[in-house]
C-alpha cells in the first residue's frame, strides 16, 4: 500500500512540474513576442515617417499596432490618445455649435431670419432688441475668443488580427516616464516615432498565479530590447535621464530583479 502512494505522489509531482514548465515556456514566450513587437513598431514608424503605438490589454492578453498619421505629443498623466470605434468613425468637421442654422443678427436683415422685423415677418418673440438673439450673439462671441481646440488624434489597426498569449499569461504592468503611477489593468500604450525615437518602458508580464514573472525593457534612442526572467524594478525616479541620477540609482541598487 505505502509503495502505491509513493508512485502516486510521484506521479502528481512529476505532472505539476510539467504544467509549470509548460507555463514558464509560455511566459518566456509572450515576452519574447513583446520584445519583437517593440522593435517592429521601432522600425514601422522610422520606416513610414508615421507615429505607432503598441497596445497591450491587461485583461484580454493581447497586444497589436496602431498607427496614426497625425502629428502626436505625448504628456505626463493619463492616457490623452485612447480612441474608440466611435471617435475613428466621427467626423471632426462636424460641429453644430460652429455652424448655426441661423445668425444671431438675423433681425437686422444680415441674416436673412425668417419671421424677423426686418424681412417684414412678426417681432422675434426671444425679446431681444430688434430681433437680436442676444444670448445667441454672447455665446458665438464666447466661442470666438475660446482658444483653438486641438484635433483629436486618431489611431487605427495596422492589422485586424491581434496576437494573443497562452490562456494563462497576461500582463502585470507597463510603465513609461508619461505615466505616473505604473499601469496595471485596462489598456497600456507604448509610442513609437517617426523621427527615431521612442518611449522609454518596462514591461511586466506573469502567469496567473502570480508566481513567475519576464519584463521586458525597451530603450528608447535605439529601439533595443532586454528580456529578464524576472519582476525588473521600476525606480521611483523612472525616466530621469539626468546622468548624476542614473549613476546613483546604479549604486543603490542592488539587484535588478524585485525580491520577494
Amino acid at each position: 500500500m505505502m509503495v502505491v502512494i509513493g508512485i502516486i505522489g510521484l506521479l502528481m509531482g512529476a505532472a505539476i512540474f510539467s504544467v509549470r514548465s509548460v507555463t514558464k515556456a509560455d511566459l518566456r514566450s509572450a515576452a519574447s513576442r513583446t520584445a519583437a513587437t517593440f522593435r517592429f513598431a521601432f522600425d514601422r514608424a522610422t520606416m513610414t515617417g508615421n507615429t505607432i503605438r503598441v497596445a497591450m490589454d491587461f485583461d484580454k492578453g493581447q497586444i497589436w499596432l496602431e498607427m496614426s498619421k497625425g502629428r502626436v505629443a505625448v504628456r505626463k498623466g493619463s492616457e490623452q490618445h485612447h480612441t474608440t470605434n466611435a471617435d475613428e468613425a466621427k467626423d471632426p468637421d462636424a460641429d453644430d455649435d460652429d455652424n448655426p442654422k441661423s445668425s444671431p443678427l438675423g433681425g437686422l436683415g444680415l441674416g436673412g431670419a425668417k419671421g424677423s422685423a426686418a424681412a417684414g415677418g412678426d417681432d422675434d418673440d426671444s425679446g431681444g432688441l430688434f430681433g437680436i438673439d442676444t444670448a445667441k450673439l454672447k455665446a458665438q462671441y464666447e466661442r470666438d475668443l475660446a482658444p483653438a481646440a486641438r484635433p483629436k488624434v486618431l489611431f487605427k489597426p495596422i492589422k485586424k488580427k491581434k496576437l494573443k498569449f497562452a490562456k494563462n499569461i497576461s500582463f502585470a504592468t507597463v510603465m513609461t516616464p508619461r505615466m505616473l503611477d505604473p499601469q496595471k489593468k485596462g489598456i497600456g500604450y507604448v509610442y513609437f516615432f517617426p523621427q527615431g525615437h521612442s518611449e522609454q518602458a518596462i514591461v511586466h508580464l506573469s502567469t496567473a498565479d502570480g508566481e513567475d514573472y519576464y519584463s521586458v525593457v525597451l530603450h528608447p534612442l535605439t529601439g533595443r530590447t532586454k528580456v529578464y526572467g524576472c519582476k525588473v524594478t521600476i525606480p521611483s525616479d523612472y525616466g530621469d535621464n539626468d546622468p548624476d541620477a542614473r549613476r546613483r540609482r546604479r549604486r543603490k541598487r542592488k539587484s535588478l530583479c524585485e525580491e520577494d
